[in-house]
Formats: C-alpha cells, sequence, structure tokens
C-alpha cells in the first residue's frame, strides 16, 4: 500500500512539473529567424535560420514551430531531404540553452513573397497536452527576373538584336565622329565616307559618338484585353518584364539615362500602385525592384495612365511602349505624343503579333531570345 501512494505522490509531482514547464514553457523563451539574402534572381536559393533559446533553469521538453511556406517554391527542402508545402521543427530545451536550425528555399518565379508568422506549440513531459499561439515574424524575400543579354534578344522580320537596338535609341552627334568603319544595311548613305571608300575599294562610313543627354523610358502595358480589368496573361507579361528588364540594364551599362512607367500595381508591404521611376543613369536597381513587384492585374488603362504621367514627359526621351494590347483610347494617346514630337517605339510581346500598328512609328514584333530559340 505504501508504494501505492509513493507511486501517486510521484506521478502527481511529475504531472504538476509537467503542468509547470508546459505553462512556463513561453517564459524567457526567445525565437528568431533570419534570412540570409533578401533579394536573389530566379533559381537562387535562400537559407532560412531559426535560432532558439531557452533562457531559464526549467527546461522545456517539447517545442513545436510550424512555418507555412508561400506558393510558387519550387523547392523547399530540409535537412533530411524532405520536400513540404510548410516545414515543422521540433525542439527538446535544456535549461540555459540554445539551438540552430537551417533550411533553404526556391522560387520559380519573380515575385515579392513573404514568410509570415509562425505556429509554437509547447508541450508537458507525456505528450498529453498543448499550447500553441501565433507569432507575427515576416521575413520578405524578392525573386528579381532574369537578365537576358541584349544581343540575344530578337523580333521577327528584321536582323535587329536588343544589343543594336539601344543604340538607335540614341542621338548621334555629327560633331563627333568616331572613327570610319564598314557600311552595312542599316547605315544611311549620307554618312558614307567617299574617299575612304575609294582608297578602300568598299564602302565605308563614319561612326559617330553619342550625346551624353538621350533618355530612354520604357512604358510596359499589362493590359492585355478590354475591359482591362478582365483579361490576364502571365506569360505575356513576364515576357515584357524580361525585355524591360534587360534593355534597361544595357541601356544603363552605356550610360544612358533610364525611365519606367507601368499600368500595373506595383506590391510593396505598405501599398500597391501605379509606378513611375524618372529617367536616371542609376535608375536600373528601381526598375528591377519594381518589375519584380509587378502584378498581373492592371491597375488602370494604359492611356489612363499616360494621362495621369504626361506632364512628366520629357522631350528629350524615347519612349518605348512594351505591349501586348492597344485599345483605341490609347492609340489616340500615342499618335498625339508622336505630333507633339515624342519620340516612340513600339515593342510587340503578343503571342500573335496582334498589336495594330501606327502609320510613322517603329514596330517591332517579339520574338524571343537565342537561349529560347536554341
Amino acid at each position: 500500500m505504501r508504494y501505492y501512494y509513493i507511486f501517486i505522490f510521484i506521478s502527481f509531482t511529475f504531472i504538476i512539473l509537467a503542468e509547470m514547464v508546459k505553462k512556463s514553457g513561453f517564459n524567457k523563451l526567445t525565437i528568431k529567424r533570419a534570412a540570409n539574402k533578401s533579394r536573389i534572381i530566379i533559381g537562387e536559393s535562400v537559407k532560412i535560420t531559426t535560432i532558439i533559446e531557452n533562457n531559464k533553469l526549467l527546461p522545456v521538453s517539447f517545442v513545436m514551430i510550424k512555418e507555412t511556406i508561400p506558393a510558387l517554391i519550387s523547392r523547399c527542402e530540409s535537412e533530411d531531404g524532405d520536400i513540404k508545402s510548410y516545414r515543422t521543427s521540433v525542439f527538446g530545451m535544456y535549461s540555459y540553452e540554445r539551438q540552430r536550425r537551417s533550411y533553404y528555399i526556391k522560387w520559380n518565379k519573380r515575385g515579392a513573397y513573404l514568410l509570415k508568422g509562425y505556429e509554437l506549440s509547447i508541450g508537458d513531459f507525456f505528450g498529453f497536452s498543448s499550447i500553441s499561439k501565433t507569432v507575427d515574424d515576416y521575413i520578405e524575400v524578392v525573386v528579381y527576373p532574369k537578365i537576358i543579354d541584349a544581343k540575344d534578344i530578337t523580333f521577327h522580320s528584321t536582323s535587329i538584336q536588343g544589343d543594336n537596338l539601344i543604340k538607335r535609341w540614341l542621338y548621334k552627334d555629327p560633331q563627333y565622329i568616331k572613327g570610319i568603319r564598314e557600311y552595312n544595311v542599316e547605315d544611311r548613305m549620307k554618312d558614307i565616307h567617299w574617299k575612304s571608300s575609294l582608297k578602300m575599294n568598299k564602302l565605308m562610313v563614319k561612326e559617330y559618338d553619342y550625346t551624353c543627354d538621350r533618355e530612354v523610358t520604357f512604358i510596359l502595358n499589362v493590359q492585355c484585353g478590354e475591359p482591362y480589368w478582365c483579361f490576364t496573361n502571365e506569360k505575356v507579361v513576364d515576357k515584357g518584364i524580361d525585355i524591360v528588364c534587360s534593355l534597361a540594364n544595357k541601356a544603363a551599362r552605356t550610360g544612358v539615362a533610364v525611365g519606367f512607367l507601368t499600368n500595373g500595381y506595383i506590391i510593396n508591404n505598405s501599398k500597391s500602385g501605379s509606378c513611375f521611376i524618372t529617367p536616371s543613369i542609376k535608375s536600373f536597381q528601381s526598375i528591377l525592384e519594381s518589375c519584380a513587384r509587378m502584378d498581373y492585374i492592371p491597375r488602370n488603362t494604359l492611356g489612363s495612365v499616360i494621362n495621369e504621367y504626361s506632364t512628366k514627359f520629357s522631350i528629350n526621351s524615347t519612349y518605348v511602349f512594351v505591349t501586348p494590347f492597344l485599345d483605341n483610347d490609347s492609340l489616340n494617346i500615342i499618335l498625339k505624343l508622336k505630333r507633339q514630337g515624342y519620340i516612340i517605339l513600339i515593342i510587340d510581346i503578343s503571342e500573335k503579333g496582334t498589336v495594330p500598328s501606327i502609320a510613322g512609328l517603329e514596330k517591332l514584333w517579339y520574338r524571343g531570345n537565342n537561349n529560347e530559340c536554341a
């Protein structure tokens, strides 16, 4: 009988102690999460590290952290190689102990992704009961689109490549002749250097230097049909984003001031809205960030957005419209800009080249990049 009471006493003691450990488990228990990178390119991995510390005398027998992983991740691997839509970490903490766990995630699509809070559970020694709470601990990872080499960008029905396209948008200053080179089909007859042509027995042309005050502004239209809010095409919009980022990168590296305007939503933690970036030689990072954060749903029609920002347009800038669709209102506004003396180029990113041509304006139908064609 005495052993029975001893057993009952020890059992109650353990139950009470387990309940104390469970109830005091959250006290002086700190958890920190961190990512080794907040900005990555598609295909790169981010290392997420969780550090948990028990800063009290009482141990914590059971701690579970359940993290939900955002969509569009190509792989979420734990240390044992499991692939899951969420990740669960289980800890047993001694007095004044610190533990660290790490795992890697990789997104397969551009965007701004938020690792939200996690569910924290603490249980007793025996696993009979547990208490849980939700912890707000946000980590944002921005996935940038891949930058295509401009010389690999090609267009239908023309031999022009993106690398040469940048040069065509800049004014050549006839006062500054950089040298003489062999004639090609894109050169003007008035640039032929006849003396050198006679001497070399082949056509030679003067090669001019470029003025440094030229600007390029990319206008990306994510509207794919009418009404504007009803039609979306993620593949086409991503195609346009790739073109803008790649050509803007090439222009910026050439020393050209680059600007950006879109009717797509730019998503961030505090607000969503349209985006206008004033041309600058240091604006490429802002353009890349905006393109990564861009939603597929348009904020408004292209025409409405141009009207909203047209007062900020400069006659010194070449305006490159990257678009899969143009409604009548947008066509009329582009014609109005042309009559006002703005230099305009249209890059058609529709799947079948259905963007209407405008008299007096050059339209290029994007074919793809050489890596895709290969």
